[in-house]
């Protein structure tokens, strides 16, 4: 373990549990997400996942998964994330107009705090393909 600074996360220590902790609260927003006919009650607390990834993120923010998200970045990722809970939120949501126009005013932050944080050059690369050689062989 080093340690290069007397700052929080200027210690391998420190990273190493953020690192664990940020894939926690990635898959647990993600399966959340998974439901079938996922309910507003099932996704209006695990927005606080999604802000935890925001807020405490030196350095930035990796949500790749090349399984999972074949080819994007981070931020596209959060772009999906976004428009996914969206969609959740207005389809299941029987709350007044004013609660849901102040909700969403709320999620829209929070997201776009994440897509801010998000890389947006990290997506994984696609696997090369062999190329034919001119006469048909590899």
């Amino acid at each position: 373990m080093g340690s290069w600074g007397v700052g929080v996360f200027e210690n391998d220590h420190a990273l190493d549990l953020l690192s664990i902790e940020r894939a926690a609260w990635q898959r647990k927003f993600e399966e959340c997400m998974e439901i079938p006919a996922v309910a507003w009650d099932d996704i209006e607390g695990p927005l606080i996942y999604v802000h935890l990834l925001a807020t405490v993120a030196p350095g930035g923010v990796q949500l790749t998964n090349a399984a999972r998200y074949p080819g994007l970045s981070s931020r596209e990722i959060a772009g999906q994330w976004h428009a996914a809970y969206v969609a959740a939120l207005s389809s299941h949501s029987s709350a007044s107009e004013g609660y849901l126009a102040g909700r969403r005013a709320v999620v829209d932050a929070v997201f776009e705090a994440l897509v801010s944080a998000a890389s947006d050059s990290d997506a994984p690369k696609a696997p090369r393909r062999a190329r034919k050689s001119p006469t048909g062989r590899r």
